[in-house]
């Protein structure tokens, strides 16, 4: 089975809410987060690119953390570590939003649903998450 990843644009909100809890957050716990929003499995935090050095997953974040900085929407106070500025929280704040949803076309994974348990505690919103094998199929 092939697993598509999102692409870069698509993963800024995931990436955002991995960034919520307003702390200087390294790469991989914030892979991680992003990655547990998703419900991936091994195969694609796995897979890399052509080069091999990077995965697709890394890669991704990596190009969000680049826009996310020129927009000053986060800032990078120390090499390897990021976080969100007071005007996107304030921004994010002012979105009136009081949950996320996150939609899957397969099921979420135990450590999905853990994670955002822990995240929605940082972030005091709800993120719901829908789980396409539960859908209702016509």
């Amino acid at each position: 089975m092939t697993v598509t990843i999102p692409r870069y644009q698509a993963m800024m909100p995931a990436v955002l809410t991995a960034l919520a809890d307003g702390q200087l957050n390294p790469l991989k716990p914030v892979c991680d987060n992003v990655a547990a929003l998703y419900g991936f499995s091994e195969e694609p935090l796995n897979l890399t690119l052509l080069s091999g050095k990077q995965t697709h997953i890394h890669s991704r974040i990596g190009r969000n953390k680049t826009y996310l900085i020129n927009t000053g929407l986060i800032h990078q106070p120390k090499r390897g570590e990021w976080q969100l500025t007071a005007a996107s929280a304030q921004a994010l704040d002012m979105q009136y939003a009081r949950k996320g949803v996150f939609i899957t076309t397969s099921s979420f994974s135990k450590a999905a649903c853990h994670n955002v348990s822990r995240i929605e505690k940082s972030i005091k919103k709800r993120i719901v998450l829908i789980d396409g094998m539960n859908w209702p199929h016509q």
